[in-house]
């Protein structure tokens, strides 16, 4: 092989690493400390969701939460997740959230995602309270 087809084949390996991450949550560039913790917690529920880690998952939202499930939109409380998460987390094995747009108002942050949101053809919204210094999903809707 020549060196200049070396260096084309790194070039294009090079592109296609940084491509995988543009457009994703794990691209997303915080603008404060701030979305830098929100984007810590969405990270961790992709992460926890993608592992069918139920509890861990959980543990990511306030113990007053509202969370949106199903085709139908219905609404739970963190305590009816419990019973329904598993069965969501099979039906949906694999997350991959693109990249958010994060707002932060003192306590309150909104991270949106786009219409490309995995496997959501609507827009995904997470809604998040900061407890005891600690970002805690309040909801989550589509």
């Amino acid at each position: 092989m020549t060196k200049n087809f070396i260096a084309y084949l790194s070039i294009v390996f090079m592109a296609a690493t940084l491509a995988g991450c543009a457009g994703t949550l794990a691209g997303y560039q915080p603008q404060s400390s701030e979305q830098a913790a929100v984007k810590d917690v969405l990270t961790a529920w992709q992460t926890t969701w993608n592992n069918q880690d139920v509890e861990g998952n959980l543990a990511l939202y306030d113990d007053e939460a509202s969370i949106m499930y199903g085709s139908e939109r219905k609404l739970a409380s963190k305590q009816e997740y419990v019973e329904i998460l598993p069965e969501r987390m099979k039906a949906h094995p694999t997350m991959k959230l693109p990249e958010p747009e994060i707002d932060v108002q003192g306590d309150k942050a909104t991270a949106r995602f786009g219409t490309d949101s995995i496997p959501f053809h609507n827009e995904l919204v997470f809604k998040l309270t900061k407890e005891a210094g600690q970002w805690l999903i309040s909801s989550w809707r589509y």
